[in-house]
């Protein structure tokens, strides 16, 4: 079973199944496609955070693939230019690499070295690229979602906005009812033929780097090239007869289990139907989520994803 926001995403994911992949492998696949089909929640500038549940080994991991802020940027600069508060549209708000590729990229690599995993890297993207390349209907919640983002549509917009966002978000695109992004299909072809390298490293992270500059973002090449995913170790508390897993800082997870925690204190029987204390179900938000039975031999993967919005 592959679960996902997007019915395209779910195929794509369950596609990798019919291959004979692994649950890694329809987390990925499922993900690109939702940062093509899904775009008013996801994109590739964000972050991923996976929980990895190794049944072989019997081994929880965690897979942080968040960016980190460009290495230039100066706090007392940018408080005496904006104030007390950060700006939140712009290219003085993209101040952050874009981890989401790394993520899939050590994914894949945990897949295919230690799964064995018969699926290439180029194939996981596939029906990414595609419904990029050809599009596909727009769904009524990205609708429902544009209309409502009138800071970004209203003629107050920053320039950059205008001149790079509404030329492929703005809701006059929806006239025909299909939602193409060419720009994207051929980053994503790029990302596919070069994998993580091309992204963070080669003429795409040139190119990326001199449109975030064009735009007033402090984002350098170094930035890129310097970025990585970090296998971490994941946090767990004690619920009830169970154990919550959730994700270091910078994620909020710490939070949200420390809210658990205390609630452990209490009867939530009268409140409550059901509790579940299964190790992945904890996670604060959920992007793709893929198993087999558990009497398969597989893996249980949970991804999570966060998006940055210029």
């Amino acid at each position: 079973m592959v679960a996902a926001p997007h019915v395209l995403a779910a195929e794509a994911g369950r596609a990798m199944f019919t291959a004979g992949g692994n649950a890694l492998d329809a987390a990925i696949a499922a993900a690109a496609t939702i940062a093509v089909v899904y775009p008013h929640m996801n994109s590739i500038g964000g972050d991923n955070f996976w929980l990895i549940y190794d049944a072989r080994a019997g081994r929880l991991r965690a897979l942080n693939a968040c960016g980190r802020s460009a290495a230039g940027i100066d706090a007392d600069a940018y408080r005496a230019r904006y104030g007390p508060a950060m700006p939140v549209r712009g290219g003085a708000a993209a101040i952050m690499v874009p981890g989401v590729v790394s993520g899939w990229w050590e994914a894949h690599r945990t897949s295919r070295n230690a799964l064995g995993s018969p699926i290439p890297w180029k194939r996981l993207l596939e029906d990414a690229v595609r419904h990029a390349r050809d599009g596909f209907a727009v769904s009524p919640g990205q609708r429902r979602v544009t209309a409502g983002a009138d800071a970004l549509f209203a003629a107050s917009a920053p320039a950059e906005v205008r001149s790079s966002f509404w030329p492929v978000y703005h809701p006059d695109r929806f006239a025909d009812g299909r939602f193409v992004q060419r720009d994207l299909a051929s980053t994503l072809v790029a990302v596919a033929e070069g994998g993580s390298d091309e992204f963070y490293r080669g003429a795409l992270a040139r190119s990326i780097v001199a449109g975030a500059h064009a735009v007033g973002s402090p984002l350098a090449l170094a930035d890129l090239a310097e970025h990585r995913a970090d296998w971490v170790e994941p946090l767990r508390v004690r619920y009830r007869d169970g154990e919550a897993t959730s994700f270091p800082p910078p994620t909020q997870g710490f939070a949200a289990l420390a809210i658990l925690a205390l609630l452990d204190g209490f009867d939530a029987s009268s409140r409550c139907s059901t509790v579940s204390t299964s190790p992945t179900s904890m996670m604060p938000t959920t992007s793709t989520s893929s198993s087999r039975p558990p009497s398969s031999r597989s893996r249980t993967v949970i991804g999570t994803s966060r998006i940055r919005r210029w």
